[in-house]
């Protein structure tokens, strides 16, 4: 199952490392399994999981066995790279106000979820958004509903980086005509 799960979120293009981002692809074994974030998670019985990839963060397996979840997986793309490189250092939510002002919680890192109380995670959100390692961890407790959830996800933080760039077009045609017309020298 965690094969097929594996293979779903790849064809829809959800585990993308970037180029700034470690690339797993060119470490050993023994650093894969503390620096690739990006992966699959099954839950076999409580506290044990299996991945795909194989090596995956053991922080990031340690915060899903944490969780107590069905299933997981790491979502990156080109929509979550746009997100992350515009938010802001300080925030801590992410206000989704093209979705009925949903928030999703924003955490430092991966250790921020292992260090604090488990009621700091607000698991029926259904996600977090991991600042350092630059990833959406997306979780379930129905295998058969995560990939739903996931395209949900997708497709409101797409609608939220389409609203930014509006705004910034927006924003960039008031400066042109404001240059144009004198008004700033």
């Amino acid at each position: 199952m965690v094969r097929y799960l594996h293979s779903r979120v790849r064809a829809n293009d959800w585990l993308n490392a970037f180029a700034n981002d470690n690339d797993s692809t060119t470490l050993s074994i023994s650093t894969q399994s503390e620096t690739n974030s990006l992966g699959v998670f099954l839950r076999q019985e409580r506290g044990t999981y299996v991945t795909k990839p194989e090596f995956v963060s053991t922080k990031l397996r340690d915060a899903v066995t944490r969780l107590n979840v069905e299933v997981a997986f790491t979502l990156s793309c080109e929509t979550t790279r746009m997100i992350f490189q515009r938010l802001d250092p300080e925030t801590r939510e992410l206000y989704m106000s093209n979705c009925g002002g949903t928030s999703y919680q924003v955490f430092e890192s991966v250790d921020e979820i292992l260090d604090s109380a488990i009621s700091a995670v607000r698991k029926f959100q259904y996600l977090c958004l991991l600042r350092r390692e630059k990833v959406v961890l997306i979780w379930d407790d129905n295998v058969n509903s995560i990939l739903a959830r996931a395209a949900e996800i997708e497709a409101q933080m797409l609608s939220l980086v389409r609203d930014l760039i509006r705004d910034l077009l927006t924003a960039t045609e008031l400066m042109v005509d404001m240059v144009r017309f004198g008004a700033v020298p």
